[in-house]
């Protein structure tokens, strides 16, 4: 399905909320009725979304795997609330097999899907620094009270609440007790409330251990899988709204598809909007089948996670709070980078000459430039580049750093 996504437009009068196992596309239509101005941000990032697709349709990844630092906060009212650290490491292995297409369950995707797998190489991390850069388990555990509503009141610290730690460093998830069978949600790329960034699940669907292990269908991580696509600009594979064959998620290869599937299907599935062939593509990560039938993404939404992080999830690529990864950022203490954002040229000036491998890297690992430098200024060509946000690394005996600057022409 590819046709132009009208969310930012058809989302501005909300529906009325029944309980649904993700909440997001209500989330959105809320938060974009009460900001209209969001409407032409979406707009944008759509348009943004579809130029870099269009423009890296023929380029495949083969460098780094992109890591991203994840906060936890679990926001708890009794023991059973308060997951173990045993339960929320387990959701770890279960995102990072999906998001590296090497899940398990991937052989039980039909072949013709199969055909259409995407591999997002993306790593995902308990952060190990905090806001003030110490020690940290990744996990923050916060007692709230009997009036927490855990519906709404997760973002806010005046309720009880976490305030999101810095987004451009971690993915704020708030672990809280949801009631009425949803699952959880996640504000997609722009239309989060101020101080809102984040995914919200409950308790019970994060990891397939402690509680989890008891909250069959849903007790074996794929909730997580599903938000993390939405954090990353995926939409429900049938749009966004509830039926019919008029609205889509924006990628090419999966199916149209007349509404949410449930349970675990049996290949080929036929409805209104795809009704002969191969059917829907019910085991995507972003329908709603049971958990153990949740096996694949495509690789069209694999490029729209990578636009993702590209555009608005870009600075998640240098955060340094993740595990064991060490990058230093260039200062003007050791190096000048300029002008930022650039335009036809990058100029490196260091504060003494120094042997240096530079490097210019797109937002999704590609290194682009390269030169090798023995004196206190390099210049960088940018001006056959596409613009957008890119990474000088400099490598040497003496600097090992990164620093991110903006190409615009």
């Amino acid at each position: 399905m590819n046709k132009f996504i009208t969310l930012c437009l058809a989302a501005v009068m909300p529906a009325a909320v029944s309980a649904q196992k993700c909440m997001t596309s209500q989330k959105v239509k809320e938060s974009i009725a009460a900001h209209p101005e969001m409407a032409q941000k979406v707009a944008e990032l759509e348009a943004f979304t579809q130029q870099w697709i269009a423009n890296n349709r023929a380029v495949k990844k083969t460098t780094a795997t992109t890591r991203v630092p994840v906060v936890v906060h679990v926001l708890y009212k009794d023991a059973g609330e308060n997951v173990s650290d045993a339960q929320i490491q387990s959701e770890f292995p279960v995102l990072n097999a999906a998001y590296s297409k090497t899940n398990a369950n991937f052989s039980n995707t039909p072949a013709a899907f199969q055909a259409l797998a995407g591999n997002p190489d993306m790593e995902f991390c308990l952060a190990s620094k905090d806001l003030n850069g110490n020690a940290f388990s990744g996990i923050n555990r916060v007692s709230v009270s009997s009036s927490f509503n855990g519906e709404t009141d997760y973002f806010d610290p005046n309720k009880g609440g976490v305030a999101p730690w810095d987004p451009d460093k971690y993915v704020n998830v708030y672990l809280v007790g949801l009631t009425n069978g949803n699952l959880g949600f996640t504000y997609t790329p722009g239309t989060a409330p101020a101080g809102e960034e984040g995914i919200v699940i409950d308790s019970r669907a994060w990891g397939n251990t402690g509680t989890a292990s008891s909250n069959q269908p849903n007790d074996k991580g794929a909730t997580a899988c599903h938000e993390f696509g939405h954090y990353f600009n995926l939409l429900h594979i049938w749009g966004t709204s509830a039926s019919g064959c008029s609205d889509d998620d924006g990628v090419a290869d999966t199916p149209p598809q007349d509404g949410e599937s449930s349970g675990c299907p049996t290949y080929p599935l036929m409805d209104n909007c795809t009704a002969t062939g191969d059917g829907i593509m019910f085991m995507n990560f972003m329908d709603y089948a049971d958990d153990a039938c949740m096996t694949m993404f495509s690789a069209g939404q694999v490029q729209r996670m990578q636009a993702a992080i590209a555009g608005p999830r870009a600075a998640l690529v240098t955060s340094t709070v993740c595990g064991s990864v060490s990058v230093s950022t260039i200062t003007q203490t050791t190096a000048r980078i300029y002008p930022n954002p650039a335009n036809d040229r990058v100029h490196i000036r260091l504060n003494r000459p120094a042997e240096l491998n530079v490097q210019l890297v797109n937002s999704i690992g590609m290194v682009v430039l390269q030169q090798q430098i023995s004196a206190a200024e390099v210049t960088l060509n940018t001006s056959a580049l596409p613009a957008g946000w890119y990474f000088v690394r400099a490598n040497g005996s003496e600097v090992n750093a990164t620093a991110k600057i903006y190409i615009a022409h």
